[in-house]
């Protein structure tokens, strides 16, 4: 199955975490699933050695203060260059705040659209 903008907020979260490793492996990257809840990222994807990224994905529910405070723990503990959100619900305020502040970047369903469109 391939995301389309019509049907990425409906797939359950175990597919698209599958269309998101293969989205980051056609870019190139080296992508490795993180087992069990409480690693504080779903995927962590490497760009030729150089660049890390710690995923968090979040389908068909909303990303909390504490989402954002456990994926930037994975970018620290998995040594990555960046941490990502990547959430099929829009984001709180407090999110948004949190994540400017503690610079986790937020991949929001507007955005992972124009990136479907663009994939």
């Amino acid at each position: 199955m391939n995301i389309t903008h019509q049907n990425f907020e409906s797939m359950l979260w175990k597919e698209l975490l599958q269309e998101v490793e293969n989205y980051y492996k056609n870019r190139g990257y080296h992508v490795q699933r993180i087992p069990g809840i409480d690693t504080g990222a779903d995927l962590l994807a490497t760009l030729e050695g150089v660049e890390k990224v710690s995923i968090k994905i979040c389908s068909r529910e909303f990303a909390s203060v504490s989402t954002v405070h456990e994926v930037s723990s994975a970018k620290i503990y998995y040594r990555c260059d960046r941490a990502e959100i990547i959430n099929t619900e829009p984001f709180s305020k407090e999110v948004e705040l949190l994540a400017d502040v503690i610079d986790v970047k937020l991949i929001n369903r507007n955005e992972l659209g124009n990136i479907v469109e663009k994939y």
